[in-house]
């Protein structure tokens, strides 16, 4: 295994957990932190999506058992990092006036955490595939 895909791997890995924390927090505590972030919304809603978040917990899981992860499942685990990025700067901007401050930091500290992961994710992917398309060296 090349150190590259190794760090990528760890990537994924951390993801997963960092996935399991969200989503244990907001299963346990949604109905508490709830009305923290967003006072208006049924605190269910928080719990629903920490429910929600599980699978794709699971998803970066199988990613960082993969050496080399398909081009497909790369790009959806990707792309569903920066759509989760997009939609947190929209609530940001569109939802701050239902937003509480406590929300808003949250809200902007996930999406840097997400953003981070997905450009780590990506940087490390470029690298594993320039090393697996580079031509061999001639002697």
């Amino acid at each position: 295994m090349s150190q590259t895909s190794n760090k990528l791997q760890k990537i994924y890995h951390f993801d997963f957990w960092f996935m399991i924390a969200s989503a244990s927090t907001l299963i346990l505590a949604g109905m508490v932190l709830g009305p923290l972030i967003i006072p208006d919304i049924p605190p269910l809603w928080f719990v629903a999506l920490g429910v929600g978040l599980l699978p794709w917990a699971f998803f970066n899981r199988y990613l960082s058992g993969q050496t080399h992860p398909k081009a497909m499942h790369f790009g959806i685990n990707v792309t569903g990092d920066i759509l989760w990025v997009v939609a947190s700067v929209g609530a940001l901007i569109f939802a701050q006036q239902w937003l509480t401050g406590f929300g808003v930091i949250a809200i902007a500290a996930i999406a840097l955490v997400v953003g981070e992961l997905a450009w780590l994710k990506l940087s490390n992917r470029s690298r594993i595939s320039a090393g697996a398309t580079a031509l061999p060296q001639s002697s």
